[in-house]
């Protein structure tokens, strides 16, 4: 499985948009707090984040068996552990999905990644948490 830090999907779930850009206070947020998801993880799935982790933090973490991180930009289309994983971001929105997809086309990995429908934003709205 394929995890996937967005903190701002709330306000993406709003645009609506495949397009959306986050405000940088969540984009910092989200650079920052990339590798969160793997302390909740399955040890054999995977993180996506968009830059390496420092060397004194993957030094740290070299002792606990958690989720391997997998920078973007590094991602090797002929890898066949990450062929035809299961994409599961923080949170749904059409913005989270396109950029899966993008990286998806890219790459050629087969990725399963969940289809946007109106229940996924009625779901993920206040109106909802009644």
């Amino acid at each position: 499985m394929i995890h996937w830090f967005n903190p701002g999907h709330e306000t993406a779930l709003l645009n609506a948009s495949p397009y959306y850009q986050a405000p940088e206070n969540q984009v910092k947020m989200q650079r920052d707090l990339a590798f969160l998801p793997a302390w909740y993880a399955n040890s054999n799935d995977y993180v996506l984040i968009e830059h390496p982790l420092p060397y004194s933090f993957q030094s740290l973490i070299q002792a606990f068996t958690i989720a391997e991180p997998i920078v973007v930009s590094e991602i090797n289309p002929n890898s066949k552990p990450l062929k035809q994983q299961t994409v599961a971001p923080w949170g749904v929105s059409p913005q989270s999905l396109h950029y899966f997809e993008k990286i998806d086309r890219q790459y050629s990995l087969n990725w399963q990644i969940p289809t946007w429908t109106d229940d996924l934003r009625r779901l993920g709205s206040r109106f909802a948490a009644h």
